[in-house]
């Protein structure tokens, strides 16, 4: 008798917990917003607990009478919102799996997408945490918020993680071109004018979730007051974009804070997947068909420039090997739309901000991508978000022991980054030193972790300098190329060959949007980053 008395002592005691327990995880979970109550989820991380919440609202359905249209704030709704799955990807002709990993959350689209998700290790107003926001790449034609995870990050380095869905295609940037902007009947960039809306709810609400108060939060209408921040999108549009960025960076007319951008070893490896018969390419490209893909890819150039081209990205040594040509193909691209815009733009920032320059230049062991895709564009986006320390259920991708270390460093310097503007690692050796235009160095990023000078010379030499004397020659006089083995010395020059900077306005992807929209000041000197 005694002992199922203290039996039933036990399980009294067990239910009062609960009792006092589940109310207060439950009210944990559920947080007001300017718009209305949501209710997240809890995601277990290395053993920590991250709240997660998925597919709020910001901005009302782009659809019948909105489509089109600049977006219009989310109305209000009663209740408590179930902010516990990813909502839809926006429509884009590409596949998904083109700029989503294969099985990933991004699987449905619908016209109804413009959504945000937030992760957060703390989500009150006693957070007192910085936050990143984050901007999806692919080229404003395909992508997801829903691609990338930012429960592992957010634990990491006690930040809160923000992705948003934009729209992207013909529903967020196509325009009716009439000179006159007013008398438009469909407005260019709204993909870009939901971008901001969805700055303006953070700057609204995410101190709610854990993040310091946004003292000031720079928007697409700042654009045309003093201090302000330029977008780079190909269609120039002046309620949205005044400037471009190949004008007013080298001019200092955008917002002053530190920058971090960079590319991977091989970015420009995914153009050989634009290849006409792509599943061909593992087998190589003939030389005939190299001579025709690269005039193809310049048709406006002379016939003397794509003869230079041609020559500087040959290796002589084995200019016959279908191998050989696809790989020069490769260096073509990476470095035409990649490599030189990235460090021309580094260039221009140093003279006016701390600027921070990477190469990722690690293969990732169990990737699922060609192996003649090397060290391809997106390579580093998983170690950014802490995948190899805690890779989730269905991620295409395995990663080994030296791998995971790597991400926690990853972690670490943009974690710091975000927090102070300055890219820190207190476990590595390795200081990450300004670029400036004497030094260009780059933190080059692997397991051997080192500090890399002047490692475009070459190729920044032959865009910037020679090809523009080249296409400026008038006569039929031959002209011999640049020695391949003798790198002509690099200078600042305002003549830049500027196609490189044409085809990054409309091709920038992930880490240069963080550049350029990095948005200000919060309490404590902490900033809210925008990638």
């Amino acid at each position: 008798m005694a002992l199922r008395y203290l039996i039933f002592q036990i399980l009294a005691c067990f239910i009062i917990v609960l009792a006092i327990i589940m109310p207060f995880s439950n009210a944990q979970l559920i947080i007001p917003t300017k718009n209305g109550l949501v209710s997240g989820k809890t995601i277990i991380t290395n053993d920590r607990t991250q709240f997660a919440y998925f597919g709020i609202p910001y901005a009302q359905p782009p659809i019948n009478e909105l489509r089109f249209k600049p977006p219009v704030p989310v109305k209000s709704w009663n209740g408590v919102l179930n902010a516990t799955q990813c909502q839809y990807t926006c429509p884009q002709r590409l596949p998904l799996d083109f700029y989503t990993e294969p099985n990933s959350l991004a699987s449905k689209t619908s016209e109804d997408c413009l959504y945000l998700n937030i992760f957060t290790s703390n989500p009150s107003r006693a957070g007192n945490m910085s936050v990143l926001f984050y901007i999806h790449g692919g080229g404003y034609r395909g992508g997801s918020g829903a691609r990338w995870g930012g429960q592992i990050l957010a634990a990491h380095e006690d930040i809160v993680v923000v992705t948003i869905n934009y729209r992207i295609g013909i529903l967020g940037f196509m325009t009716s071109g009439e000179e006159d902007i007013a008398k438009r009947a469909i407005l260019a960039n709204n993909g870009l004018k939901d971008q901001s809306l969805a700055l303006q709810w953070v700057k609204d609400n995410i101190e709610n979730f854990g993040a310091l108060t946004v003292q000031q939060l720079i928007s697409l209408q700042n654009i045309q007051r003093p201090n302000n921040i330029a977008l780079s999108f190909p269609v120039a549009d002046a309620s949205t974009i005044r400037e471009a960025l190949h004008t007013a960076i080298p001019a200092g007319r955008f917002h002053k804070v530190s920058i971090m951008m960079g590319t991977t070893l091989n970015d420009g490896y995914f153009g050989l997947l634009g290849l006409p018969n792509p599943g061909s390419v593992a087998q190589g490209i003939p030389r005939q068909g190299f001579i025709a893909i690269t005039n193809n890819a310049f048709p406006f150039a002379s016939q003397r420039v794509k003869l230079s081209i041609q020559y500087q990205y040959t290796n002589w040594s084995n200019f016959n090997s279908p191998i050989s040509n696809r790989d020069q193909y490769g260096e073509l691209f990476n470095d035409f739309v990649f490599a030189i815009p990235n460090e021309y733009y580094a260039e221009q920032f140093s003279r006016y901000v701390p600027t921070f320059n990477y190469i990722f230049a690690h293969r990732t062991s169990g990737t699922y991508r060609p192996a003649y895709l090397k060290v391809v564009h997106t390579m580093e986006v998983p170690y950014v978000f802490g995948y190899p320390v805690d890779n989730p259920a269905g991620f295409p991708t395995t990663f080994n022991a030296e791998e995971q270390e790597l991400s926690r460093h990853i972690m670490s310097y943009w974690g710091s980054f975000i927090r102070n503007g300055n890219p820190t690692d207190l476990n590595s050796p390795i200081t990450w030193l300004k670029y400036t235009q004497d030094t260009r160095q780059h933190l080059w990023i692997a397991p051997n972790f080192r500090i890399t000078s002047n490692h475009f010379a070459t190729q920044t030499a032959f865009w910037n300098q020679y090809l523009p004397q080249i296409a400026m020659q008038r006569t039929h006089a031959t002209v011999t190329p640049a020695n391949r083995t003798t790198p002509i010395k690099p200078h600042s020059s305002e003549s830049v060959y500027m196609i490189p900077t044409f085809v990054l306005s409309g091709l920038s992807g992930l880490l240069l949007i963080i550049a350029v929209i990095l948005f200000c000041k919060m309490n404590r000197a902490k900033r809210v980053y925008v990638n």
